[in-house]
């Protein structure tokens, strides 16, 4: 699966309470947007009475400047409300949707989203940073240590790690600047997951606590993408506390 989508429901707001399985602050908007890999937890309340028919909307969002949409069509299934009328349902309404190639809405959607914290209880984000790693690009030895290569059909990357929950605390369009980017860096209430998606010619910021012991795949969700190289991965040795360790099998477990 490489295509992310918007989601709507036609004369509904949905509100989002999660995502990879961490809470978010209730977040209301007239769609989302979900790239592959990710998940969402979302409530709305059915309270609309006319016309009590209505469709559900996932559409295709492709940020890539070349080629068009890769499916125009939507994937569909519709909301019907319990009535007493006896007249045959009405066709469904449908959901305004942002258009295909809409960057600003998906952006927008994105930067919306975060933890159910506070400064006055903030989460558990790193504030210090043991393990910086910045990769750069390199092809057939040529590095490109700026990135800012010219390729027209960029697209997002739906960057998905495994083993660990990871912090969003930035990201941005266009190159990273080590000295300025930090600065606009949110350690308060960054949205907590497993997915991001990294913006087109862009970057994203992640902070996690290795505690998870094991050998870990991070990968861009695109098969195509993942399958070229676009993957690493991160070995979690024990750490010195009981929660970060493999324990040692039982004394008497029978060897192979």
């Amino acid at each position: 699966m490489r295509t992310e989508f918007f989601f709507a429901i036609a004369g509904h707001n949905v509100t989002v309470v999660g995502s990879d399985a961490s809470y978010t602050k209730p977040y209301k908007n007239e769609y989302i947007m979900i790239t592959p890999g990710q998940t969402f937890d979302l409530l709305f309340e059915a309270n609309s009475s006319i016309p009590y028919c209505y469709y559900i909307y996932a559409t295709p969002y492709f940020d890539g400047l070349l080629g068009g949409p890769r499916n125009p069509n939507a994937t569909v299934a519709i909301l019907e409300y319990k009535t007493n009328s006896t007249t045959p349902p009405p066709i469904p309404m449908s959901p305004s949707m942002p258009n295909f190639d809409n960057i600003s809405a998906a952006t927008m959607f994105t930067v919306g989203l975060r933890s159910l914290a506070s400064s006055t209880h903030p989460v558990d984000v790193p504030q210090t940073v043991d393990v910086s790693m910045y990769i750069t690009l390199a092809v057939n030895k040529k590095q490109y240590p700026t990135g800012g290569t010219n390729i027209l059909g960029a697209e997002n990357h739906p960057m998905h790690l495994h083993g660990h929950i990871f912090y969003v605390v930035g990201s941005g369009f266009g190159n990273f600047n080590n000295q300025t980017d930090p600065l606009s860096y949110n350690l308060v209430d960054p949205p907590r997951g497993s997915t991001i998606g990294v913006p087109k010619n862009g970057w994203a910021t992640i902070r996690f606590r290795a505690t998870n012991p094991g050998v870990w795949f991070m990968h861009c969700h695109v098969d195509r993408h993942m399958v070229w190289g676009m993957e690493m991965v991160f070995i979690t040795k024990n750490g010195n506390i009981t929660d970060a360790k493999i324990l040692p099998p039982p004394a008497d477990k029978p060897r192979c």
